[in-house]
């Protein structure tokens, strides 16, 4: 939130004081940042449209998955569950990886797993 109240002139939004702590996957939770259409939650609460879920993202392994995981918010999560036993570590990942979800579906309209080499330049 504090890093959204900084940048809310550079980014053209506001951030709402409250959070909601609703399950997204249950019932819509209201917004936290809106920009357009586009609702910013924390990554526990974020739900992504189906086509930027990146269930089917271009740089998917088709034949042998790494992780195994439904989607790209699968893929993030058990990431981070690698440092369960380091939290400021996981804080620390956790924020930088809730970036740039959020910056991949607001900002460029593509799954993490879609994105491609001039969406990293960016």
């Amino acid at each position: 939130m504090a890093w959204l109240r900084r940048h809310a002139e550079s980014i053209g939004q506001t951030a709402k004081l409250e959070v909601e702590l609703a399950d997204p996957l249950v019932a819509p939770a209201p917004d936290v940042v809106t920009r357009g259409e586009t609702k910013w939650v924390p990554l526990e609460r974020l739900a992504v449209p189906a086509e930027l879920s990146g269930a089917r993202g271009a740089n998917r392994a088709p034949g042998f998955a790494y992780v195994r995981a439904a989607h790209d918010l699968d893929a993030v999560r058990a990431y981070l569950h690698r440092y369960d036993e380091r939290p400021e570590t996981q804080r620390a990942y956790k924020r930088k990886l809730e970036r740039l979800v959020l910056w991949c579906e607001a900002e460029r309209g593509v799954a993490l797993s879609s994105m491609t080499v001039e969406d990293c330049e960016a």
